[in-house]
């Protein structure tokens, strides 16, 4: 094993191939510049999304799905905002999917690209679910609380693509010893792990800063002060989610709950509502996956 200071030039050497690997995909960085603008319109949000075709199937598909259960027929992205979706989840779900774009998994074979889209959607929904019940000294956006969610594993697929021969011997490890660290696991095999790979790129990218501390906390909120809230509910959420695809029955750590502020009877309720979306988020998951 190196010195420190060798570990840290052979993390940024990796850093930067990332870096250069992943331009912020166009119709994305219109979806920050929107996600920041506060006289943000529906007419708006839908032109940007228009401009990538196959975003604009994804969302008028989602609208569409039985996972949230529209009265009638959605044709258009104006129509999944009006009717069903809403501006804010919309602008999530789009950045979302446009921000993974760029990254293609298909050469790390082990690489389970439902279960990834799984994990996000579940954490998201409950994340967006709690946010509004959190008090004061917890609060977070329920957009950004979605947005965090769906981001919250980006470095997962970030590493899949960059480093697909490394990712597979990490996921084939982590199959075979599952009480095993991820992080650990890649920072053997890569120099880095998916919490660092997902920070530099938000960094990069421009992200809104909870977002950042979301994706690069990983599992350390007390890391990033500023943001503990935001950090301590989509641990606590993407906790949960991993349980549910795997369907476990995993109780909520209630030191994790009283840091939040979180009623326990409120959070089993939002609970039990997501255990109920199971079926729908994996047809979801599928459908994203492609």
């Amino acid at each position: 094993m190196g010195t420190p200071s060798v570990r840290q030039n052979e993390q940024q050497a990796v850093i930067r191939r990332i870096l250069d690997l992943a331009p912020l995909p166009v119709v994305a960085q219109r979806l920050l510049d929107d996600l920041a603008d506060d006289d943000a319109s529906i007419a708006g949000l839908s032109a940007i999304i228009e401009l990538d075709p196959g975003l604009t199937a994804r969302i008028v598909g989602l609208a569409n799905s039985a996972y949230f259960a529209s009265p009638s027929p959605v044709y258009s992205v104006q129509d999944a905002i009006t009717r069903v979706l809403g501006l804010n989840m919309v602008r999530s779900v789009a950045l979302g999917i446009a921000l993974n774009a760029p990254f293609d998994t298909r050469r790390c074979r082990p690489f389970q690209l439902d279960r990834y889209w799984f994990v996000a959607m579940a954490t998201a929904w409950l994340a967006r679910s709690l946010a509004p019940r959190l008090p004061p000294e917890s609060a977070v956006a329920t957009d950004l609380a979605y947005l965090g969610g769906m981001m919250h594993n980006f470095g997962l697929i970030v590493l899949a693509s960059a480093f697909p021969a490394e990712m597979s011997n990490v996921l084939n490890r982590s199959a075979i010893q599952p009480e095993a660290d991820m992080a650990s696991l890649e920072e053997d095999e890569i120099g880095i792990n998916h919490h660092l790979a997902a920070g530099a790129l938000a960094r990069k990218w421009h992200l809104p800063p909870a977002v950042v501390a979301a994706v690069e906390s990983g599992g350390r909120p007390d890391d990033s002060p500023e943001f503990r809230g935001m950090c301590r509910l989509i641990d606590l959420c993407a906790n949960q989610a991993h349980a549910l695809y795997f369907r476990e029955e995993r109780q909520a750590d209630p030191a994790a709950l009283e840091a939040l502020g979180l009623n326990t009877a409120r959070f089993a309720g939002q609970r039990e509502k997501l255990r109920g979306k199971v079926e729908e988020i994996e047809t979801l998951a599928r459908q994203m996956a492609g």
